[in-house]
Protein backbone atom coordinates (compact mmCIF):
# COMPACT_ATOMS: atom_id res chain seq x y z
CA UNK A 1 0.00 0.00 0.00
CA UNK A 2 2.67 2.49 0.78
CA UNK A 3 4.54 1.45 -2.50
CA UNK A 4 1.72 2.46 -3.96
CA UNK A 5 1.21 5.62 -2.70
CA UNK A 6 4.82 7.19 -3.03
CA UNK A 7 4.56 5.54 -6.77
CA UNK A 8 1.40 7.92 -7.51
CA UNK A 9 3.08 10.95 -5.60
CA UNK A 10 1.05 10.54 -2.07
CA UNK A 11 3.42 10.91 1.00
CA UNK A 12 2.83 7.94 3.39
CA UNK A 13 0.38 7.71 5.86
CA UNK A 14 1.56 9.52 9.31
CA UNK A 15 2.15 7.05 12.03
CA UNK A 16 -0.39 5.29 14.31
CA UNK A 17 0.05 7.86 17.87
CA UNK A 18 1.52 6.06 20.69
CA UNK A 19 -0.30 4.80 24.12
CA UNK A 20 0.81 8.00 25.90
CA UNK A 21 -0.46 10.12 23.01
CA UNK A 22 -3.85 8.31 22.70
CA UNK A 23 -3.84 8.93 26.96
CA UNK A 24 -2.99 13.10 26.42
CA UNK A 25 -5.72 13.42 23.74
CA UNK A 26 -8.22 11.04 25.62
CA UNK A 27 -7.42 13.36 29.42
CA UNK A 28 -7.61 16.38 27.05
CA UNK A 29 -10.79 15.74 25.09
CA UNK A 30 -13.85 18.49 24.68
CA UNK A 31 -16.86 17.78 23.32
CA UNK A 32 -18.49 20.62 21.22
CA UNK A 33 -22.05 20.48 20.05
CA UNK A 34 -22.55 20.64 16.83
CA UNK A 35 -25.63 20.90 14.43
CA UNK A 36 -25.27 20.50 10.60
CA UNK A 37 -28.09 22.93 8.81
CA UNK A 38 -29.70 20.52 6.31
CA UNK A 39 -30.31 23.03 3.49
CA UNK A 40 -27.21 25.25 4.01
CA UNK A 41 -24.95 22.14 4.98
CA UNK A 42 -23.29 24.44 7.45
CA UNK A 43 -22.15 23.61 10.80
CA UNK A 44 -23.11 25.57 13.63
CA UNK A 45 -22.36 25.65 17.54
CA UNK A 46 -23.39 28.12 19.85
CA UNK A 47 -20.30 28.13 21.78
CA UNK A 48 -17.76 28.42 18.71
CA UNK A 49 -17.64 30.50 15.45
CA UNK A 50 -17.23 28.13 12.74
CA UNK A 51 -17.11 30.85 10.01
CA UNK A 52 -13.65 30.14 8.91
CA UNK A 53 -14.36 26.26 8.76
CA UNK A 54 -17.72 26.47 6.87
CA UNK A 55 -15.76 28.80 4.27
CA UNK A 56 -13.28 26.48 3.80
CA UNK A 57 -15.43 23.41 3.36
CA UNK A 58 -17.49 25.80 0.94
CA UNK A 59 -13.89 26.26 -0.94
CA UNK A 60 -13.52 22.52 -1.17
CA UNK A 61 -16.69 21.81 -2.46
CA UNK A 62 -16.61 23.65 -5.42
CA UNK A 63 -13.72 22.27 -6.75
CA UNK A 64 -14.13 20.52 -9.94
CA UNK A 65 -14.15 16.79 -9.62
CA UNK A 66 -11.18 16.59 -11.85
CA UNK A 67 -8.53 18.39 -8.81
CA UNK A 68 -7.14 15.97 -6.54
CA UNK A 69 -8.25 16.17 -2.76
CA UNK A 70 -6.71 18.18 -1.16
CA UNK A 71 -4.97 19.98 -3.62
CA UNK A 72 -1.11 19.38 -4.51
CA UNK A 73 0.99 22.07 -2.13
CA UNK A 74 2.35 24.95 -4.41
CA UNK A 75 0.07 24.59 -7.42
CA UNK A 76 -1.91 27.83 -7.86
CA UNK A 77 -4.20 27.31 -10.91
CA UNK A 78 -3.40 30.19 -13.54
CA UNK A 79 -7.17 30.78 -14.32
CA UNK A 80 -7.67 33.66 -11.09
CA UNK A 81 -4.84 35.34 -11.41
CA UNK A 82 -5.34 35.90 -15.08
CA UNK A 83 -9.21 37.11 -14.58
CA UNK A 84 -7.46 39.28 -11.84
CA UNK A 85 -5.04 40.92 -14.52
CA UNK A 86 -7.90 40.80 -16.77
CA UNK A 87 -9.87 42.58 -14.53
CA UNK A 88 -6.98 45.24 -13.21
CA UNK A 89 -6.38 46.37 -17.13
CA UNK A 90 -9.13 47.20 -17.93
CA UNK A 91 -9.67 49.24 -15.37
CA UNK A 92 -6.51 50.97 -16.66
CA UNK A 93 -7.38 51.13 -19.35
CA UNK A 94 -11.18 53.11 -18.29
CA UNK A 95 -8.51 55.30 -15.90
CA UNK A 96 -6.70 56.36 -18.91
CA UNK A 97 -9.96 57.54 -20.07
CA UNK A 98 -10.95 59.31 -17.35
CA UNK A 99 -13.89 56.81 -16.82
CA UNK A 100 -13.10 56.84 -12.72
CA UNK A 101 -16.62 55.12 -11.73
CA UNK A 102 -16.05 52.13 -14.53
CA UNK A 103 -12.30 51.63 -13.31
CA UNK A 104 -13.10 51.59 -9.85
CA UNK A 105 -15.83 48.91 -10.70
CA UNK A 106 -13.56 46.74 -12.69
CA UNK A 107 -10.36 47.22 -9.72
CA UNK A 108 -13.48 46.17 -7.36
CA UNK A 109 -13.98 43.36 -9.13
CA UNK A 110 -10.18 42.79 -9.78
CA UNK A 111 -10.18 42.71 -5.35
CA UNK A 112 -12.84 41.04 -4.96
CA UNK A 113 -11.84 37.82 -7.36
CA UNK A 114 -8.08 37.94 -5.28
CA UNK A 115 -10.02 38.45 -1.94
CA UNK A 116 -12.26 34.98 -3.16
CA UNK A 117 -8.68 32.82 -3.20
CA UNK A 118 -9.36 29.30 -1.98
CA UNK A 119 -7.71 29.34 1.47
CA UNK A 120 -4.98 26.73 0.94
CA UNK A 121 -3.91 28.91 -1.92
CA UNK A 122 -1.23 30.88 -1.68
CA UNK A 123 -1.72 34.09 0.82
CA UNK A 124 1.18 35.87 -0.26
CA UNK A 125 -0.09 35.57 -3.82
CA UNK A 126 -3.56 36.82 -2.40
CA UNK A 127 -1.53 40.07 -0.48
CA UNK A 128 0.09 40.82 -3.18
CA UNK A 129 -3.01 41.18 -5.72
CA UNK A 130 -4.96 42.62 -3.02
CA UNK A 131 -2.54 45.23 -2.30
CA UNK A 132 -2.00 46.18 -6.18
CA UNK A 133 -5.47 46.54 -6.98
CA UNK A 134 -6.14 48.87 -3.50
CA UNK A 135 -3.73 51.20 -5.23
CA UNK A 136 -5.07 51.13 -8.42
CA UNK A 137 -8.24 51.93 -7.08
CA UNK A 138 -6.86 54.25 -4.70
CA UNK A 139 -5.86 56.80 -7.77
CA UNK A 140 -9.57 56.05 -9.34
CA UNK A 141 -10.78 57.62 -5.98
CA UNK A 142 -8.97 60.40 -6.39
CA UNK A 143 -12.41 62.72 -6.00
CA UNK A 144 -13.20 61.02 -3.05
CA UNK A 145 -9.96 61.31 -1.09
CA UNK A 146 -11.85 59.64 1.95
CA UNK A 147 -12.12 56.99 -0.08
CA UNK A 148 -8.22 56.90 -1.56
CA UNK A 149 -6.68 56.62 1.78
CA UNK A 150 -8.75 53.97 3.11
CA UNK A 151 -7.82 51.85 0.29
CA UNK A 152 -3.79 53.03 0.27
CA UNK A 153 -3.69 52.58 4.13
CA UNK A 154 -5.15 49.02 3.66
CA UNK A 155 -2.97 48.27 0.83
CA UNK A 156 0.31 49.65 2.39
CA UNK A 157 -0.91 47.32 5.50
CA UNK A 158 -1.09 44.07 3.86
CA UNK A 159 1.93 44.49 2.04
CA UNK A 160 4.22 45.10 5.41
CA UNK A 161 2.44 42.27 6.89
CA UNK A 162 3.03 40.39 3.83
CA UNK A 163 6.52 41.01 3.75
CA UNK A 164 7.18 40.99 8.00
Amino acid sequence: MAQQQQQQGMPPPPPMPSEEQMALSDATFRQVPLSLDPNSLQLGSPSHDLTILNALVRSLRALPPQVPFPPPPNVVPPQRSMAIGKAKDEGNVAYRKGDYAEAIKLFTLALDVAASRPLWESNQLARDEMALCLANRSAAFAQDLKKAINDLSTGAANKVTASS
